[in-house]
């Protein structure tokens, strides 16, 4: 029988495994391959945030493996809304609102963070797109091993709104059966692909 400390080691060894399997079928997609199934995953995107009507949207800022979504700031159905974006600060993350002004440069992780910093706006937002490596069809998700999403999303539900979506974006093939995870781990609202919202 395994201890609670041996328990949550497997589980660690598990998501470790689970990360270089799902990074390794992620960089066999071509650029071209990503394209596509980016526009089709902004579709969607635009889709539900039209439906909802919510205004303040949170997006990322996509690494190489991940659908590139930065195509709905263009769309001119959405420009009525806002947009805010992940910045890296200690070992949580802060958003800020974005406009076609905004400067960028990369930080330690490869991703673009706005250059000109404002206070945490993340108490404004209503809708979150967020990243991650892999997913199950109980919206658990597998995140890049740092917990930043993870602390974001309990902290945003501390704050008491429970209407605010958290929505995970992935291509199909990030879809394991189950996601290694113990009670501290959040799970999603949905999760859209380039075929599926589950």
């Amino acid at each position: 029988m395994l201890t609670a400390n041996a328990g949550v080691f497997k589980m660690i060894q598990d998501k470790v495994y689970f990360r270089a399997k799902l990074k390794s079928k992620l960089d066999l997609l071509s650029q071209e391959d990503k394209a596509v199934k980016s526009n089709k995953i902004n579709t969607s995107i635009e889709e539900i945030i039209i439906r909802s009507k919510k205004k303040e949207i949170g997006i990322f800022l996509n690494t190489d493996r991940e659908p590139s979504i930065d195509l709905i700031l263009k769309l001119k159905a959405l420009s009525d809304r806002r947009f805010y974006v992940p910045i890296v600060r200690g070992n949580e993350i802060i958003f800020n609102e974005i406009s076609h002004n905004t400067k960028f440069h990369f930080n330690k992780y490869g991703i673009r963070e706005p250059l000109d910093l404002k206070p945490d706006q993340v108490k404004n937002i209503k809708t979150f797109f967020i990243p991650l490596v892999g997913f199950d069809s109980s919206l658990q998700r597998l995140g890049h091993g740092g917990g930043f999403y993870d602390k974001l999303i309990s902290r945003v539900r501390r704050l008491g709104n429970q209407n605010i979506e958290f929505i995970g974006v992935a291509f199909d093939i990030q879809k394991i059966s189950t996601v290694p995870s113990k009670a501290w781990d959040e799970k999603l609202t949905s999760v859209i692909t380039e075929t599926v919202i589950y």
